[in-house]
This record gives C-alpha cells, structure tokens and sequence, in this order.
C-alpha cells in the first residue's frame, strides 16, 4: 500500500499500467505531431518559394503592350508555374488528409489498448469482443462508459468533437473526401475546412492547417482526462 501511494504522489495516478498508457500515449502524439509540422512547413516553404520565382519572372513582371504579350505570360506561367502550383496544392491536400487519418489512427489504437488493459485487470462479463461494430472508437468508448462504467460528466466534452470530426476523416477515407449534402452545413462550422464543388459533388478540402493542430490538441486533451477518469474508476473499485 505504501508503495501505491508513493507512486501516487509521483506521478498522479495509483495504477501502474495507465501510467504507462499516458507516457506512451504522450510520447505517440509529440512525436506525430512533429512530423506533422515539419511536413507541413516544408511544404509551405516549397509554396513561397514558388511565390518568390513568380514575383522575379521577368515575362510576368513585364507591363503588357499587346494581346501578344499577354498570351506569352499565360504561356509563360503555364508552362513553368502551373504544375508546380497545382502540385504543391495537391501535396498540401495529401499531406493534410493523410495527417487526419494517421490522427485518427492512433486514438484508435490507443484506445484499444487501454480497454485491453482494463479487460486483463477486472473480469467483466462482457469482453471488448462481445461488442460488434465496425466503429471501433465508438466501441471502445462503450466499452469503457458501458461495461467499466466511468464517469462521463467530465470528459465527453473532449470526446464528443473528435467523434464529430471523425465523418471527416471517414469521408477522406472512403469517399475521395464527397460529402452528404445534409453534412455541408456542419462541415463548413469546422475551422479549417472549406467545401469546394466538384461537378455534381461536393467535397472537403482541408484550406487550413489549424485543424489539424485542434484535432492534436483535442486528442491530447481527451487522453489526458480519460486517463485521470480511468484512474478514478480503478481506484474505485480495488
């Protein structure tokens, strides 16, 4: 018991096993984020550097006389600007896009490896694979609220925007990014998100790089208090 409650006092929690989850968990999202934001800042240097080569073009800096002269600036800036430009949008979009999915990715995994955790400490009647579904983070959420029982009042504030945000990432996932035309309105609330027609369809473009720095930090945040709920739970019950 003394040894619980030293390891209490250190680090704030009195199970030994969700300790390690937040450590891992920590560590996962500073180390995801990084690479997010150095991708995303590579790419925004190849935009400006793109910027600067346009702003020093002298054929496009040249006041035009002519019909002539302003048909060899569109050529120009087709045949040396325009790929590079739909290119870099296109990285960026890649990039993003994909940043959601690896997001996404990890609450995913880590959720189900803390309600693996609590499936070896307590022998509950109803195992994680009892729970049908394809979405998982939903099912590890009723595993959690549903057969651990935690308390909900505090955290599904953070929970609720990511399981919001979560049709964006399905989109990205399985539709090429087209959304229901009943989602446009939502989709448009969400910072960062702009919809852009695409023929008949409409689809998500992510025009900002601030949702995806909200989507890590209501990741992080959300962990940080389900483990402080977990914790509570455990210690409730042992």
């Amino acid at each position: 018991m003394d040894i619980i409650k030293e390891f209490e006092k250190e680090f704030g929690l009195n199970w030994e096993n969700i300790y390690h989850c937040r450590e891992d968990i920590r560590l996962l999202f500073s180390a995801e984020k990084s690479l997010i934001d150095n991708s995303e800042k590579f790419i925004q240097e190849l935009k400006l550097e793109l910027k600067k080569d346009i702003e020093n073009d002298k054929i496009l800096n040249t006041e035009s006389k002519d019909e002539y002269d302003e048909h060899e600036k569109a050529q120009c800036y087709y045949h040396y600007y325009h790929h590079r430009e739909t290119g870099i949008y296109q990285l960026i979009q890649n990039h993003r896009k994909g940043a959601v999915l690896s997001i996404y990715s990890l609450i995913e995994g880590q959720l189900k490896n803390i309600c693996t955790q609590i499936q070896k400490e307590f022998d509950f009647k109803i195992k994680l694979n009892d729970l049908n579904g394809t979405d998982f983070i939903n099912k590890y959420w009723i595993f959690l609220t549903k057969v651990f029982c935690i308390e909900v009042s505090e955290i599904e504030k953070f929970y609720t925007p990511i399981k919001q945000r979560k049709y964006i990432r399905n989109k990205i996932a399985h539709s090429n990014g087209i959304i229901d035309e009943n989602k446009t309105e939502f989709a448009n609330q969400l910072n960062g998100i702009t919809i852009i027609s695409d023929g008949e369809y409409k689809a998500i473009e992510i025009s900002d790089y601030v949702f995806i720095e909200n989507l890590i930090k209501m990741s992080k945040d959300f962990f940080e208090s389900l483990i402080l709920t977990i914790n509570d739970k455990y210690t409730e019950l042992k």
